[in-house]
This record gives C-alpha cells, structure tokens and sequence, in this order.
C-alpha cells in the first residue's frame, strides 16, 4: 500500500485504523549551474543559435541562485545583465558589467526578481556568436509558462515525490515482491497474539530462510511493532521473520526492489523546419542513463504533453511547430543521461530537432543536456512513430581503424558493427564515425559512446573489448560506459558482427537482416540485427529500424541526424 507524502504532518490510513504521521521535509533553494563558455562539457565547441539553445532559456523559482561558470580553455569571457529583450537580441551593452574579462570565474547571480532577466557575453563578438541566456525567474509553486506536465505514477499537484510503502507483517499470508524508491519509507507492521521478529539478510539466507547470521536485527519477537525501514541503496534486498518456521512454512519472508527516486525534470523540444503543424497527440519520452555506481536505469515513458484540467482529468496540450516550448515531467532519476527517445501516434506531424533535458532534483546542482534527434520513424508497433535522440559529440572526426580485424575505409566503404553485450544488458554499434549504446531490450534512444573507434567482442571474463583511436586495445566492465586499457590479448566469446555481403539482402528497404548479421539480448526474447540501412530490433517477430547508417561516397558514415536512407 502506497500513501503519498504531501506535508509535514498527516494522516495515514491503514485500513480502519487512522494514527498521525510526521515527517521532516528540508527544502533549500536550487542552484541553477550555467556553463559560460563555447566549449561544452564533452569538449566540443559550438555557438550561434546552437550555443543560445544549449544555454537557455533557463527557467529557475524565486530564491533559487544561477551559477555562471567558465574554464580556462582560451577564450577570455565577461558577463553582463542587460536591461531588455531588445538589448539582448541585438547584442547592446547597456546593462550591469558583473563579471569582467578574464579567462575563469564563477559567479554567482542571487536575488532575481519574478520574470525575465537577459545576460550576455561582452568580450569581442562573444554575444553575436550565441553567448547569451534568459533567465526566467517563476513565483514559488509555479512551473515553466504554458505547459506543465506531470502524468502517471503521481500526479500533477505532488510537490514531494516520497512515498509511504506499507508492508503488513502478516502471519501465513504470501507477500507478493514490493518495488519502491530511495526516498521511500518502507514500514513493516503487525499486531495480534503471534510473536513476529524481523531480519534483513542476504539472497542466500533468504533462499534457505537461515537467520543466524543476518545482516541487521530490525526487530526481536513481538506480536506488534510499526519498524521503519530507509535509505536503502538500489538493488535487491531480503527480508525475514527469525520465528521458528515463519519463514518456511509462514511465508513471512519477502523481497524488496529498489529503484532510484522520482524526481522532476524540465524538457524543450524544438521543433524542425519541417515541423508544418502543432502537435495534438501525446507525446511519450523514455530516459536512459547511469548512476554513480555505473548501473544503467530506463524510465518508463510518460507523456510530456499531458496536463491536469483542474476538474479531475486530463487534457493534452499542443507542441509548437515554430518554438521551443518546456514542459514539466516526473520519472525516474535515471542519474546521467545519456539517450532520449520520444514515441508518438502514427501520422501526428511531430518532428523534434532537439531535446534538452534539465533535472531538477531536491537539494543537487545538475546541468541540463541538449540531444538531437533522428527524424521519426516506426515505432513497437503499427500506430507509433518513435525519434532516437542522441548527445552529440561535437568536434570529432572520423578514425579508420587499424584493429586486429585490418577494416580499411576506402572511397564509398565505412565499417559498421554491431555487439550484443549480454552481462551489461546492451547493445553497441560502431561505424567509422563513432560507436553508440542502447538498452537491449530495444526500449531506449542512442546514447553516444567514447574512448573507441571499433569494437572486438565481448570477452570469456564478460567484459567488451574494442580499439581506440591510437590503435590500442581497451575494455570495458560495464557495457562502454568506462573504458581501460587492455594489459591482455582478448580471449573473445562474441565477436563482433562487421557488417558484410549486402548483395545477400533482400532489397535496400528490408529490415530483415541475414541470420550472420543477428545477436540475440540477454534475455533471449529481443533480436538485435545490422542491414545496409541500419540497426534493426526484432520485437514480437517483427523487425523494425531502431536507427540508420548515413554513408557518403567521401567514405564517411554514422548515426546521424535527420539522416536519409
């Protein structure tokens, strides 16, 4: 049983009983980080309007404080607030100097009053190439003008995303797994003329319902207690009553999943030029990323266009065909995110640019992240269209390989691989202008992948092998998120598929690959695939692009943006 913590002090309701809770929430104001400088955080360097829309708009609450910060990198950089839009559109200087040139600094800007305030870069032609952003300061409780979206799992008027999660400790009676959050409370309760203990243990223990050696003694034998149980890091953990035969013939015992925390997150979406008319179906996005401990998480889709209608409903509001517009979602905290994708209703006229995705967790300072978009194509099923959105690695070049595998590129060639690594659950691509990751189950966008130009296999220790740019050999434990150099020569288990023999296909449209161009996922229901086209999912027995090779007579090729077949 779920109760939503929506103050500080409440009821909960447990059936007929009714006892009062109460908790301690600390709210501090949110630091709103902007890097001030052309070069982004993956090193690449960009300006114009593309820099514009990477800064900003930035939209922050009343109190919250906007940090600008810039890097020694070789551009000398100053700050000024300026006094109007016109003054910021056409680059006049007439504002407040807050910072002046100098090759690094941190500033911050404290104090903002409710609505829009401009800032601009004034060394040089720094504000003419696209250093500039407009900080949009909202009354406390608001969200991002016109749109604000919380859909499904809570709903849109919850300020706190905590949950209360109630387990009935109950003699004799089968306990279904519990899924809850880091920030959930998770509480055990019983009463009666039975004595009940708790223990947490291992999988191991859980398993032979063995209490001797638990990990934590929660409670000793009673017949009723209320325990609490918090800060519980992700992953599985097991619970036990260390009665005599409560476990194994009692069923007092259960499992409990934790996944990371809901939080809010802003979204921009802008639209192409080939964007003809507004939007009016719903838009779902899925998020993917990874933690500090490398795990990678998916969230669920949840619609970014979807509204309360002040009576109880639901309404769905427009996507601009001509302007970025932000909205407001909860969804999982995938911690880094590193792909997007966006699905849609057939035939809808959607079509995303790009996508920035701005955190905006309690208490923790996150910089957002802009990703392009694929143009759309299909989706799971018949009705859906999905875009793939990617971070793009700005600057790179492409590298011919000189691996193992002695792949050349020539005039009109390019490599293109395929990997499904089955112990991090992903499923790598490589082409001569860079490699790119995504979820095996075929749920998620790309996300770009560093430190290679060309892969190996997976290894008999479990880990990917591939090359990098200076031709050395390198690993990864966890699916290509972190990559070390190789001190071993690879004793491959799966080699990578290079894509070969495209006179064997069917025709330059189908989505069927050869069977030699096919890996199967780690829970051997999804069939990953490369065609001349693309990188191909077989979901239900139907194959369907997941995204499409651009390739050119100059020999390059990759996963690109708005590409062509």
């Amino acid at each position: 049983m779920r109760v939503s913590l929506l103050s500080s002090s409440f009821l909960c309701v447990f059936a007929l009983l009714i006892v009062p809770c109460f908790f301690t929430l600390e709210t501090r104001a949110a630091v709103e980080k902007v890097r001030w400088m052309f070069q982004r955080d993956n090193g690449g360097v960009i300006s114009g309007s593309e820099l514009t829309d990477d800064l900003g708009p930035v939209y922050i609450t009343e109190g919250d404080v906007v940090t600008f910060y810039w890097i020694q990198y070789g551009f000398a950089h100053g700050l000024m607030e300026v006094d109007s839009q016109s003054s910021f559109d056409n680059c006049v200087l007439d504002g407040t100097q807050l910072v002046s040139r100098t090759l690094s600094a941190e500033f911050n800007k404290t104090s903002l009053a409710v609505g829009a305030h401009y800032f601009v870069g004034t060394e040089g032609q720094n504000c003419a190439n696209g250093l500039k952003v407009t900080i949009n300061v909202l009354p406390t409780g608001e969200t991002p003008p016109t749109v604000i979206v919380t859909t499904t799992p809570v709903p849109s008027t919850r300020d706190v995303i905590s949950q209360l999660v109630v387990v009935n400790w109950v003699y004799n009676v089968v306990k279904d797994p519990v899924e809850i959050t880091t920030d959930d409370i998770l509480q055990f309760r019983w009463t009666g003329n039975i004595d009940s203990s708790l223990r947490k243990v291992t999988k191991a223990a859980f398993d032979t319902c063995s209490y001797a050696n638990p990990l934590q003694v929660l409670s000793n034998s009673v017949t009723n207690n209320v325990v609490n149980v918090t800060n519980l890091p992700t992953g599985l953990h097991y619970f036990i009553s260390a009665e005599p035969t409560h476990c194994s013939s009692a069923h007092m015992s259960i499992v409990v999943n934790v996944v990371p925390r809901l939080i809010k997150y802003w979204i921009t979406l802008w639209p192409t030029d080939s964007a003809l008319t507004d939007t009016t179906a719903l838009v779902a996005i899925t998020l993917t990323g990874f933690d500090d401990e490398k795990k990678i998480w998916l969230s669920s889709p949840v619609n970014v266009n979807e509204a309360s209608d002040g009576n109880g409903g639901t309404q769905v509001l427009s996507i601009s065909s001509s302007d970025a517009e932000t909205f407001e979602v909860v969804t999982r905290d995938v911690g880094t995110t590193v792909a997007v994708r966006l699905a849609v209703s057939i035939s809808s006229g959607f079509s995303p640019l790009r996508v920035r995705i701005r955190p905006r967790a309690e208490n923790e300072v996150r910089e957002s992240t802009i990703f392009e978009c694929s143009r759309i194509e299909d989706g799971d099923d018949s009705t859906t269209e999905t875009a793939m959105c990617i971070f793009p690695a700005f600057g790179s070049t492409t590298t011919t390989s000189s691996s193992s595998n002695n792949t050349q590129e020539t005039s009109c060639q390019c490599y293109r691989q395929l990997l499904v690594h089955q112990p991090a659950k992903r499923v790598l691509t490589c082409s001569s202008e860079g490699c790119f990751a995504s979820v095996d189950d075929g749920s998620a966008g790309w996300s770009t992948v560093n430190g290679i130009v060309y892969l190996l296999g997976t290894g008999v220790d479990g880990t990917v092998y591939g090359v990098d740019a200076s031709n050395t050999t390198v690993q990864s434990p966890d699916g290509g998120l972190t990559w070390l150099q190789s001190m071993i020569t690879p004793n491959l288990s799966v080699d990578a598929i290079n894509f070969e023999d495209i006179a064997f296909e069917e025709d330059d449209n189908s989505p069927s690959p050869l069977d030699k161009h096919v890996q199967t996922s780690s829970s051997g229901t999804v069939d990953w695939g490369i065609t001349r086209k693309g990188v191909v999912v077989n979901l239900g027995g139907t194959w369907r692009y997941r995204a499409l090779w651009s390739c050119s007579c100059d020999g390059t090729c990759g996963l690109q943006c708005d590409q062509q077949p």
